[in-house]
């Protein structure tokens, strides 16, 4: 279940004020404090003539912010939005100049009154300062979040801004790799482990162990990490041998052609570090192997439709067809 936050402010409009601004540098770190990168923040009209007469003292719109913190009036000036005379206090100062951009936003239909939803108007000054928890706030009534869920809403159009779009990736990334199933041990001091075995599109590393004189490392990606493991294992003959790939690390995807962008990014990272008549499989340090892999993955550059598109031509929905995707 999301957490949600309440505040109270003069509107909601994403598509000119694309971001969340605080008073105070307290409370935002109170709000980031307090919330998680899937919390909701509802958007409540004050119910003074800061506020359009029809908008005063109703539910406007909810958003999801993003983490990183921005100069507020930096931003509004970057896209042309007019910053009122009464945005700024008596030395000339915007009043709200620590950000948060929005990620995601609805606005509710018919904006209802507060009165009607919680059956008073959230009175005081406390809700216009910063983001409360509507979950542990006493003056709210116990099944306040499933009115609010219960809602109708619609989607709402959000300013564009490039390096809000990289918080918003980072932020899916993060949504990915915590709500997938996960078997195995779990993460060492030193690394992360773990087998997706829901379907969900991964890229992995892999490590050839039992092999003493050189470290070979394999990067690609699967839609079922168990059932390719033990593929590419069972040509090992590990009684044999003694040689067996093992993960190393796994990121999760919110799409193939994500998956498959970020993998080729790895491997254009990693191509001089290629075992002679191999496409995926590397001869490398440890160390280097996973700071170009966590490098990629940080950069989140495989989840803009623009970089998607360089690769579209040779990517295999292995989803649809139930394939790991192979090389010739």
């Amino acid at each position: 279940m999301s957490n949600y936050f309440l505040t109270k402010t003069w509107g909601f409009n994403p598509s000119n004020h694309p971001i969340l601004g605080f008073g105070a540098d307290g409370a935002i770190k109170s709000y980031l404090r307090d919330s998680d990168d899937e919390s909701w923040v509802l958007i409540a009209a004050t119910a003074n003539d800061n506020s359009l007469p029809e908008e005063q003292g109703r539910l406007l719109g909810m958003v999801k912010l993003g983490r990183n913190q921005v100069d507020s009036e930096a931003v509004l000036n970057l896209i042309k939005t007019e910053i009122k005379p009464s945005d700024r206090d008596t030395e000339g100062r915007y009043r709200w100049p620590y950000g948060l951009p929005m990620l995601e936003a609805y606005a509710f239909d018919g904006k209802p009154k507060l009165k009607d939803l919680f059956g008073h108007g959230l009175a005081g000054m406390v809700w216009a300062q910063t983001a409360r928890d509507i979950s542990i706030d006493s003056s709210m009534p116990e099944n306040s979040i499933g009115i609010i869920e219960s809602l109708p809403k619609t989607k709402c159009f959000i300013h564009d801004i490039p390096e809000f779009n990289k918080v918003k990736y980072q932020q899916e990334m993060l949504a990915a790799g915590r709500g997938r199933s996960i078997t195995g041990p779990g993460p060492s001091s030193e690394r992360s482990a773990g087998i997706c075995k829901d379907g969900n599109p991964v890229v992995y590393m892999l490590k050839l162990t039992g092999h003493s004189e050189q470290s070979i490392y394999k990067i690609g990606y699967s839609q079922n990490l168990d059932r390719r493991l033990k593929e590419l294992n069972k040509g090992l003959i590990y009684g044999i041998t003694g040689l067996q790939w093992e993960v190393i690390r796994e990121q999760a995807h919110i799409s193939g052609i994500a998956a498959y962008t970020c993998e080729q990014l790895i491997h254009e990272r990693l191509k001089t570090h290629l075992v002679s008549g191999e496409n995926e499989i590397y001869n490398l340090k440890e160390k280097v192997i996973e700071s170009e892999f966590n490098s990629v993955i940080a950069d989140v550059d495989y989840m803009f439709p623009e970089i998607q598109q360089k690769y579209s031509d040779n990517f295999n929905d292995i989803s649809e067809i139930g394939l790991e995707k192979t090389y010739p």
